[in-house]
């Protein structure tokens, strides 16, 4: 019998590999400033590090650059959002940013605020399908 396949999550411990957050999340960015949504990318090189990346008109009108390293701030705890998420926080440096990350299998949110005036700069929504987690974990 094989075995199911199972990812280690930081505070968490292991859990099923739905929950996998690392490598690419294609995104649609929203946000006041915004006329229209644009695509974004977020990649998670590990539980601690990820870049988000925008379309470089979309990063214009949010008054950031295009592209955003992340650092986890915070632990990943278990949430009643949605009926059971995982979350945490992270920030960027230039500019001060604080993110929010929200993860259900298959779906990341991110919540972006300025850290002067937590004013929301944005949210990225990103989703992976199953076929992604049927080639990933064969």
């Amino acid at each position: 019998m094989q075995r199911h396949p199972t990812i280690s999550v930081p505070d968490q411990g292991l859990m099923d590999h739905a929950w996998d957050l690392l490598g690419p999340w294609p995104a649609v960015v929203e946000g006041a400033d915004l006329l229209v949504p644009v695509t974004g990318h977020v990649e998670f090189a590990s539980w601690d590090e990820g870049t988000f990346m925008l379309e470089a008109a979309g990063a214009s009108a949010l008054g950031l650059g295009a592209l955003l390293p992340l650092v986890r701030t915070g632990a990943v705890h278990r949430t009643q959002a949605g009926g059971g998420a995982l979350e945490w926080d992270l920030s960027t440096e230039d500019p001060a940013l604080t993110v929010r990350a929200v993860l259900w299998p298959g779906e990341l949110l991110l919540i972006v605020r300025r850290v002067e005036d937590e004013r929301e700069v944005c949210r990225a929504r990103a989703r992976r399908t199953a076929a992604y987690y049927a080639a990933k974990y064969p």
